[in-house]
């Protein structure tokens, strides 16, 4: 009786480890709008973001970046938290997905509000996020490596 309640347990603990890799590597590797689109931009950034209630992600897949616009509630502190940077000099192509936004009509930076911006790069992943201070509109962009 005591083996077969190993066998079991055995059998479990093997089912959920595979699982657990499987949808490791699934969320590792989500690159479209489709999944895991916010966990994906917190693994490479290391920075949380916050529930979501209203959302958009947009995807092009020839460029391969996508885009996340957010909205952020308490946009001091979560600027002061995580270590943006206030944007001194404003340029038409501040995204890389500039050209897509524009095509899809979605919200634009507004080169006379505060903007803070960070970016990194992770396993030769480029990100970047920028952050409107007054409206709390936050832009979360990645370029994935091809």
């Amino acid at each position: 009786m005591r083996n077969k309640k190993f066998l079991f347990l055995g059998i479990v603990l093997i089912i959920v480890l595979v699982i657990g890799i499987l949808s490791f590597f699934t969320l590792k590797n989500s690159k479209s709008c489709a999944q895991f689109v916010i966990d994906t931009n917190e693994l490479i950034s290391g920075i949380d973001i916050p529930k979501q209630t209203k959302s958009q992600c947009f995807y092009n897949e020839e460029e391969n970046i996508r885009i996340g616009i957010y909205k952020i509630d308490n946009t001091n502190e979560f600027i002061s938290k995580y270590g943006f940077e206030k944007l001194n000099t404003y340029n038409d192509t501040l995204l890389w997905s500039q050209n897509i936004l524009i095509e899809k009509n979605a919200l634009l930076p507004v080169s006379t509000h505060m903007l803070f911006q960070k970016s990194g790069e992770k396993n030769g992943n480029k990100w970047q996020c920028v952050i409107d201070i007054n409206s709390g509109t936050m832009w979360f962009e990645i370029k994935w490596k091809k």
